[in-house]
């Protein structure tokens, strides 16, 4: 299990499971380990890095949550929410209001006040049938 420590002004120690040491330097601010990531921040602006400390992100989110056991984090661009995976890659497109978190393979997601459920490839339902489908297999559990 790796840790995170803060040691001096802008440099944090990251300990790694095999007993090695990487330091983080130019970085104010670290979030937990969560599912073997973490974020950072370098001034106003957050990234990603896995528990090796490798980085899977630059810091150009405007602000990020931990990733969950489905291997997303919710992030913030310019241009709104949207979710990544483990590899940084987004997996929706940025352009959301606001969003909740995967659930049975569906994520919740407001745009222009109108709720939306994307499937696990970022896909917006074809129909308002569809739509209401899945908020039923959403909402239930």
């Amino acid at each position: 299990m790796a840790f995170i420590r803060h040691v001096a002004e802008r440099t944090f120690l990251l300990e790694r499971s095999d007993n090695t040491v990487v330091v983080l330097t130019q970085t104010d601010e670290v979030g937990p380990i969560c599912w073997g990531f973490f974020w950072y921040r370098d001034g106003d602006f957050f990234g990603f890095r896995n528990e090796l400390g490798e980085i899977i992100t630059p810091p150009v989110y405007l602000e990020v949550s931990n990733f969950d056991k489905t291997w997303h984090a919710a992030v913030r661009s310019e241009t709104g929410w949207g979710f990544i995976n483990q590899e940084g890659k987004a997996t929706t497109r940025l352009i959301y209001d606001k969003v909740w978190w995967y659930k049975d393979g569906y994520v919740k997601v407001q745009k222009e006040g109108n709720i939306l459920y994307l499937n696990k490839y970022g896909l917006e339902p074809s129909d308002s049938y569809m739509n209401n489908f899945i908020k039923n297999i959403w909402e239930e559990n």
